[in-house]
């Protein structure tokens, strides 16, 4: 086909955003949807190519794959052969083992799957996964594995009208996604990584290819400047929340549709995409595309804090360093037939493939890994953190419908405890019975996950499933006579007024029905997951701090103030002590892990917690050590 410059200007377009939102530049909010607009570039020329074959009688199956693993695979296992010894360095054992996984997802082209199945693409978690951005290329993948088996079976029976089966699977595919998002059912992530959803963006270009190959170019500026302020105007008016892919997103792909048609050669879109500056950085698009994110991941897993913006500025240049010497010395030669033979292509691919299989699996048993890194007995030293097992037994889900029979209960005693709470309470229960075993007390476990609390509140649909399992929880906690006591926990740092509206209003219920109500207090958040304590940041007494206690207290203040506004019989549990000292607070302690994430108690901080709560509990002085 021929060459058409202000293409590699488009991509220029596309990657330029994608980069800048993993930087983390708030001005390019909407920068994920440069992808999209790749997929329709992908879509048009594959398809171009294809149709002009398949009219010459000489479409190729084996020719078409040998292109695409040509295009694809040496600049993608350059980059995952790179990753690697950074990995084995920087990351802790989970995040090594995910590491090892995602490199067999990429190699068998199911990463999307794999990350659909791992976590929120805009998730705080995903910013530190470094093949992350592969997803993308799983999708095109699979998309490629149909397609030209589709188009060689087309031509066979409706030659002339293939056009209309790729506007059928286009309308279908769209229509497919715009149901998942409607569909409270199916997950956001779902609709985003996988291909169901995703095939019309291809399909968008694939239409393009068709028309253009029976009519020339629209020669029409206006029409090709409105598709790059429709791409524009994404990148800047799109963020997070934006459904994706949905009807929102047919603005920049039909943006990208616009200056395909429409940028005639001698236009002034087409003069403006064809500048050196913009064709020089489509043409390492790629390149750069795959560089910049293991490089953005392994900056913000090495340095504590994550990197400001001019770290992220400096790791945008080296990545445009890396993409031009990929693009000059691997990209370009492994594409040039005449260089590299196709039997040569497939026994260096195929050998660099078990490599990466082979390495990826050691990588998996991380105890090797470990051992060699870490061996400093320090470490060894450390217990291993760990969440108690009533975590899976006894929490209700966020969409759980409350019934009584679920509620776990702990020990014989005629007066019952009550610990009401979301994941911040997880645990709590049982450590407290153990604590209580020789007292005449039973423990009740109310806890869900991913639900702040909410009692008397209007219906919210966003958080109904929340608001109706806590009403029948709090409900039933008011009306058991044999419930004196509730101990309340939750995350109380990102509460809303709303929440603590509901635990006041709860807390005067309760009080009013004479039972006794105990809030304990937050354990402070750690920046970063407790692996990277243990592995980072633990000195010979076997403390790792996390953060100044001064700066937690700042972050909590207006908790406090919440907190303070209770009623005045409502007892709030001090725990900062467990956590912090006079200046530091800590992830682990004398070798005691504290977390098991970044703000979940370990079970042996929730049994030094519970043990403070305990002997508060049996105390009939409400001034006695451990009340605020």
């Amino acid at each position: 086909m021929k060459y058409r410059p202000e293409i590699d200007g488009l991509r220029a377009l596309a990657v330029l955003p994608v980069v800048f939102f993993h930087a983390g530049f708030p001005a390019f909010s909407g920068g994920y949807i440069g992808v999209d607009v790749f997929f329709v570039i992908s879509g048009y020329l594959i398809t171009t190519i294809l149709l002009a074959e398949a009219r010459e009688g000489r479409i190729s199956l084996l020719r078409f794959y040998d292109r695409r693993a040509r295009r694809i695979l040496p600049a993608l296992f350059v980059v995952i052969f790179a990753c690697i010894p950074v990995a084995w360095v920087t990351m802790t054992p989970s995040q090594m083992q995910d590491f090892s996984l995602s490199i067999i997802s990429v190699l068998f082209f199911v990463s999307n799957v794999f990350f659909w199945r791992q976590d929120d693409y805009f998730g705080a978690r995903a910013e530190e996964m470094p093949l992350l951005h592969t997803w993308s290329l799983s999708v095109e993948e699979q998309f490629y594995v149909l397609f030209p088996l589709l188009m060689i079976l087309a031509f066979a029976v409706i030659r002339r009208h293939v056009y209309l089966l790729i506007a059928l699977l286009t309308l279908v595919s769209f229509l497919i996604a715009l149901w998942a998002q409607a569909n409270p059912e199916i997950s956001d992530s779902a609709v985003f990584y996988l291909l169901p959803a995703r095939a019309w963006e291809l399909g968008i270009g694939a239409l393009c290819a068709c028309y253009l190959s029976n009519h020339a170019r629209i020669n029409n500026d206006w029409l090709a400047g409105l598709g790059v302020v429709m791409i524009i105007s994404a990148f800047v008016l799109f963020d997070k929340g934006t459904p994706t892919p949905s009807a929102y997103t047919l603005i920049p792909t039909l943006g990208a549709a616009l200056i395909i048609l429409c940028s005639a050669t001698g236009g002034k879109i087409y003069s403006i995409l064809s500048l050196k500056p913009f064709v020089a950085i489509g043409l390492i698009s790629y390149a750069l595309y795959l560089w910049h994110q293991p490089l953005f991941a392994f900056a913000r897993i090495s340095v504590y804090g994550h990197p400001g913006p001019w770290e992220m500025a400096l790791l945008i240049i080296l990545s445009l360093a890396l993409a031009y010497i990929t693009w000059r010395f691997v990209e370009g030669p492994a594409r040039d037939v005449t260089l590299v033979s196709r039997r040569v292509v497939f026994f260096a691919l195929a050998g660099a493939f078990l490599g990466l299989l082979f390495v990826s699996n050691i990588e998996r048993n991380f105890q090797l890994h470990a051992s060699m890194m870490f061996s400093d007995p320090i470490y060894g030293s450390v217990e291993t953190p760990q969440r108690d097992p009533s975590w899976l037994t006894c929490m209700s889900r966020k969409d759980d419908l409350w019934k009584r029979e679920d509620v776990c209960q702990y020990g014989q005693g005629e007066e019952t405890i009550a610990v009401l709470g979301n994941s911040h309470g997880g645990g709590f229960a049982v450590s407290l019975a153990e604590q209580l075993h020789d007292r005449n007390f039973t423990v009740a476990d109310y806890t869900i996950s991913t639900c702040g609390f909410v009692f008397g509140a209007p219906v919210d649909q966003q958080i109904a499933s929340c608001q109706s399992w806590f009403a029948a929880a709090s409900e039933d906690i008011l009306s058991r006579s044999d419930i004196e006591t509730i101990v309340m926990s939750f995350r109380l740092e990102n509460s809303s007024p709303e929440n603590f509206q509901s635990l006041q209003v709860f807390a005067e219920r309760a009080m009013a029905s004479g039972k006794r109500v105990i809030v304990v207090d937050q354990a402070p958040t750690l920046v970063e997951d407790i692996e990277y304590y243990v592995y980072n940041r633990l000195d010979q007494s076997l403390n790792a701090a996390a953060r100044p206690l001064r700066e937690w207290q700042v972050i909590y203040h207006s908790v406090d103030r919440a907190l303070s506004d209770l009623p005045a019989n409502v007892q709030v549990l001090d725990i900062s002590d467990i956590f912090c000292d006079l200046e530091m607070c800590y992830a682990v302690r004398n070798g005691v892990p504290l977390y098991f994430d970044d703000d979940h108690m370990s079970f042996q901080a929730a049994r030094l917690v519970m043990e403070r709560l305990a002997n508060a509990i049996i105390s009939e002085n409400a001034t006695a050590d451990g009340w605020r």
